[in-house]
């Protein structure tokens, strides 16, 4: 009776292991799948890397140039500022000048009336 149960348990885990086994390939199956979806990924992110390096190198020239295009303006907006400082100096020269002839005119008025009223 022992040998009945010993095959019969014998049989038991043979079932066991061949379910182990149709599973393990299973699992194969599942982590070759795995592997596909993964190399997909790296694919999908290295095209994705190779787009974003592209769109930085051409955002990087855009801000090149619209740096050295600021920078041309803003030295043409100094210039023109130098140049109204210079006219601004001019201007207030020639306003200071006129002031000072018409105070010297007024004095000088002022004191031939005072000096020579009797003409």
């Amino acid at each position: 009776m022992s040998e009945i149960s010993t095959k019969s348990e014998l049989g038991q885990v043979l079932d066991a292991i061949a379910s182990m086994q149709s599973d393990m390939k299973s699992m194969q199956g599942d982590i070759k799948s795995m592997q596909g979806d993964i190399q997909a990924l790296t694919i999908e992110v290295k095209v994705s890397q190779a787009k974003i390096d592209g769109l930085d190198e051409k955002l990087s020239t855009q801000i090149k140039g619209v740096d050295e295009k600021l920078g041309a303006q803003i030295k043409a907006m100094d210039d023109k500022v130098d140049d109204l400082r210079a006219r601004q100096t001019g201007t207030d020269a020639r306003l200071w000048s006129f002031v000072i002839a018409l105070v010297l005119a007024l004095i000088g008025l002022l004191a031939k009336v005072s000096l020579f009223d009797k003409v």
